[in-house]
C-alpha cells in the first residue's frame, strides 16, 4: 500500500486535514491547536515534513531513526481532570466568584507527541474506520467516537479530500440520551414497566488492556492489516513509549501482561480502539433477554430494560438479576468486574437507576422532554430530582414523590411512583 511515495504524501496530507480539522472544532484542547499552529508557521517545513513521513512509509527501513527521533521525544501532559468540592457551600446564593486554591483530586495524562506522530496515528485511524466500515464491527449501540462513514467514504474508497473524520460530538451526544429517554416513553406507552441504568467505567482509558496481537480478531482477519503492518508497528511502538513515560505515576497499570497497554489519551486511534474494544461487551447487553435498549458514549452506559421492581427489591438486588446472574459483570466485595475484561470495572458511586411504573404518572419523562431535550448539553443523564416541572398540572408528581435509597454499595435508585 505505501510503495508509491507520492501517493503516501496524498494520504498523510489528507490524514493531516482531518487532525486539523477535529481540533478547529474541539476548543477544548489548546495544547493540540498551539502544535497545529506551530507546524503551519513554517509552511515549507512543513511540505518537507509531509515529504519526509511519506517516505518513512515507503522505507521503514531506511527511515527507523527518523521515527526512533520522534518516539523518543514522547512525553505526558498532566491535565487536571477534577478538584475536591468545596467544604462549605451556599446553595442560596449564586456568584461569579471562583474558589481558589482548590486541591486536585484527579488528573488525565494526555500523551505529549510530535504533530509528526499525530499525523501518523490519524492515518492509521482512518484505516481502522476503513475496516470497521468494511466488516461492520461496531455496532449501532455505539454512540461516543464514532467515524462520520458518509465524509469519509466515497464509493466505499477512503476520501482523503474531506476534512471530517469522526461524528459531531454534541449530535451523537444528545442522541444517545434522548433514545434512552425515547425507549421509557415508548414502553411507558405499550403499559410496560421499565428501568434506565447509568454506569460508568472507571478510568477506561488506563484499564484497558489493549494487545496489537488482537487487532485480527476485532476486524475479522481483514486484509488490510497486512498492507498496513509497517504503519502498525510505528503506532505500537507510540503505545509502548506512552506507557513507559506514566508508569511511574500510573501504579493501577502496572498489573498489564507483557505487549498489554492502556490506551494513550490524545490520539485518534485510541478514541476508535476504546469502541472496538468492547464490541463482545456491547454484543451481550444487545443479546440478554429484557434488553429494551442499549448505548454506549464511550465508557459510559445507559441501558433500559423491561422490569417491574417489587416494593421489597433494592438497587442492589435490580444489579444482580440484570448483571451479575447474566453473567455480564461478578461481584468482587462491593465491586462490579466486567466478566471476560482483567482490570475493566464499574465506578460503583455513579451507579443511578431509574424505575419508570407504567401506571404512575410520566412526568420525568415529559420533564426531560421539556427541557433537557430542548436545551441539549452535557449533563447528567438523569435528571436531578430537583429540577423544577415544565408543566404546572404536574406538579403534584414533583420532588416528595421521588424516593431515593441507598444500599451498601452507594447505588441510587429513583422511582417515579404515586
Amino acid at each position: 500500500m505505501f510503495k508509491d511515495t507520492r501517493k503516501n504524501k496524498v494520504m498523510i496530507q489528507g490524514a493531516y486535514r482531518k487532525l486539523k480539522s477535529y481540533y478547529y472544532y474541539n476548543k477544548n484542547f489548546m495544547i493540540m491547536r498551539e502544535k497545529i499552529s506551530s507546524f503551519e508557521d513554517d509552511r515549507d517545513a512543513m511540505y518537507a515534513t509531509f515529504e519526509k513521513l511519506a517516505e518513512s512509509l515507503c522505507h521503514p527501513i531506511k527511515m527507523r531513526e527518523y521515527i526512533d527521533e520522534l518516539i523518543a521525544q514522547i512525553d505526558f501532559y498532566a491535565i487536571p481532570k477534577k478538584f475536591e468540592s468545596d467544604t462549605i457551600t451556599n446553595n442560596s446564593i449564586i456568584s461569579n466568584t471562583i474558589s481558589r486554591d482548590k486541591k486536585m483530586k484527579a488528573v488525565n495524562f494526555f500523551i505529549n507527541a510530535p504533530i509528526e506522530l499525530h499525523i501518523l496515528d490519524a492515518l492509521w485511524t482512518v484505516f481502522l474506520a476503513k475496516m470497521d466500515y468494511d466488516k461492520k464491527v461496531l455496532s449501532y449501540s455505539v454512540y461516543g467516537n464514532t467515524i462520520n462513514k458518509s465524509a469519509l467514504f466515497t464509493d466505499d474508497e477512503i476520501n482523503f479530500e474531506n476534512r471530517n473524520l469522526f461524528n459531531v460530538y454534541f449530535n451523537k451526544y444528545s442522541a444517545w440520551r434522548n433514545d434512552a429517554f425515547e425507549a421509557l416513553e415508548k414502553q411507558y406507552r405499550f403499559r410496560r414497566d421499565s428501568v434506565l441504568v447509568s454506569l460508568d467505567i472507571k478510568s477506561y482509558f488506563y484499564s484497558v488492556s489493549f494487545s496489537f496481537g488482537d487487532l485480527k480478531q476485532y476486524f475479522d482477519d481483514h486484509e488490510m492489516l497486512k498492507d498496513i503492518k509497517n504503519l502498525t508497528n510505528i503506532l505500537e511502538r507510540i503505545f509502548i513509549k506512552y506507557f513507559e513515560v506514566i508508569t511511574p505515576y500510573r501504579k493501577d497499570i502496572s498489573w498489564m501482561k507483557k505487549k498489554h497497554y492502556p490506551l494513550p489519551i490524545g490520539l485518534f486511534s485510541s478514541m476508535v480502539l476504546g469502541n472496538v474494544y468492547l464490541k463482545e461487551f456491547d454484543q451481550n447487553l444487545l443479546k440478554m433477554p429484557g434488553t429494551i435498549h442499549y448505548g454506549r458514549y464511550v465508557d459510559d452506559l445507559l441501558l433500559v430494560v423491561d422490569r417491574t421492581v417489587k416494593s421489597d427489591e433494592t438497587a442492589s438486588d435490580i444489579l444482580d438479576d440484570v448483571f451479575v446472574d447474566t453473567g455480564i459483570l461478578k461481584r468482587q466485595g462491593s465491586s462490579f468486574l466486567f466478566n471476560g475484561y482483567n482490570g475493566l470495572c464499574v465506578q460503583t458511586d455513579k451507579i443511578k437507576l431509574l424505575y419508570i411504573d407504567h401506571t404512575e404518572s410520566k412526568a420525568i419523562i415529559d420533564l426531560y422532554n421539556d427541557t433537557i431535550r430542548v436545551i441539549p448539553s452535557q449533563m447528567d443523564p438523569l435528571p436531578d430530582s430537583n429540577l423544577s416541572l415544565a408543566n404546572f398540572d404536574e406538579i403534584a408528581y414533583s420532588i416528595e414523590n421521588f424516593t431515593k435509597e441507598k444500599n451498601t454499595n452507594n447505588v441510587n435508585m429513583s422511582s417515579f411512583r404515586n
